[in-house]
């Protein structure tokens, strides 16, 4: 939901969620901001769902700096970006209610939207927490001591 409000392709929000999982990765510091290194050829192998061509991956950059993700620099010929809000909170929930006024605010967090989900299925079990969550825990606990 949050690409349709941002106007994005599907090679752009791949684009973004590749460059999401980028700031895991140690930050430059330059003018007061942190810089996350993102050449063209690095993302292509990265992420290899997305084009290899340096002149789409630019052109995919700019328009994901158009709309305010990111901002480019280039610092001897390496591409390095720094997100924007919007984009350090990729990872989160979407509230598309609240974004169609302003995408900027559409973030709920995951619990909030757990919580909703919850109270429109069962408002008297909204407040407790699922059983369902400890039989996805223990089968997830399961699996890892079995491997």
């Amino acid at each position: 939901m949050r690409s349709k409000v941002l106007g994005l392709n599907q090679t752009e929000s791949i684009l973004a969620s590749c460059l999401y999982g980028l700031l895991a990765q140690n930050p430059i510091q330059y003018a007061g901001k942190s810089y996350y290194m993102a050449d063209y050829k690095n993302v292509s192998v990265y992420c290899p769902i997305l084009p290899n061509k340096v002149d789409t991956l630019r052109r995919l950059y700019k328009n994901l700096e158009k709309v305010g993700l990111i901002q480019l620099i280039k610092l001897d010929n390496h591409v390095f970006f720094t997100p924007s809000q919007m984009l350090r909170d990729w990872g989160k929930v979407y509230n598309s209610d609240v974004a169609e006024k302003n995408p900027q605010t559409g973030i709920k967090s995951v619990e909030a939207e757990k919580n909703t989900m919850k109270a429109e299925k069962n408002p008297v079990e909204a407040e407790k927490n699922p059983l369902y969550i400890n039989n996805i825990n223990n089968n997830i606990n399961n699996y890892n001591n079995n491997n």
